[in-house]
């Protein structure tokens, strides 16, 4: 047998480019720092440019029980979180002061279309927090108390995977 020389590269965000936007996959982290201002207690959006990779019914397919799309953080007791609750099932989760509020999506295959770009945002004011896709609001999440997240307002959102680098959807990422 003849020896073979093996070169890996790790990823970086050269290598990560894919059809107009970033690959995040593996363990990778698509993080963005929010500037001050951005979002306030009652009041935020985020939104982003997805292609997945994979069609919804084989989302956890790939060892990530509930892949994160989309994170606003702050820390465990204050975020809005877009993530696959189960394969053809998005879910919003909104967690103010510890006190969590959920509701789900069920996709029926509609959005996890391979190499189809979709745009998603998720926006907050102090009555309610809605997932909009594509134009369509799918989601709507209303805690009891409101949403006031005071002084600890999210202030980075991570795209692809959570906070601890985990949970990665697999799907390229762009501008909306």
């Amino acid at each position: 047998m003849d020896a073979i020389t093996l070169t890996v590269t790790p990823a970086s965000q050269a290598n990560s480019l894919e059809s107009g936007g970033i690959r995040v996959d593996g363990m990778d982290v698509g993080d963005a720092n929010v500037p001050a201002g951005y979002f306030s207690a009652t009041f935020g959006w985020f939104r982003w440019g997805i292609a997945n990779r994979h069609g919804d019914t084989e989302i956890a397919l790939f060892g990530n029980a509930t892949p994160v799309e989309a994170l606003a953080y702050f820390d465990a007791n204050n975020y809005v979180l877009v993530d696959w609750a189960a394969a053809d099932t998005m879910r919003l989760t909104v967690v103010v002061g510890g006190v969590n509020t959920t509701a789900n999506w069920a996709t029926g295959g509609a959005y996890f279309v391979p190499d189809v770009k979709s745009v998603a945002e998720a926006r907050w004011t102090s009555g309610n927090c809605v997932l909009i896709v594509d134009g369509a609001t799918v989601i709507t999440v209303t805690p009891g108390a409101g949403i006031n997240f005071g002084a600890s307002t999210p202030n980075v959102v991570y795209y692809g995977g959570d906070e601890n680098a985990l949970q990665q959807v697999d799907a390229v990422f762009s501008a909306p």
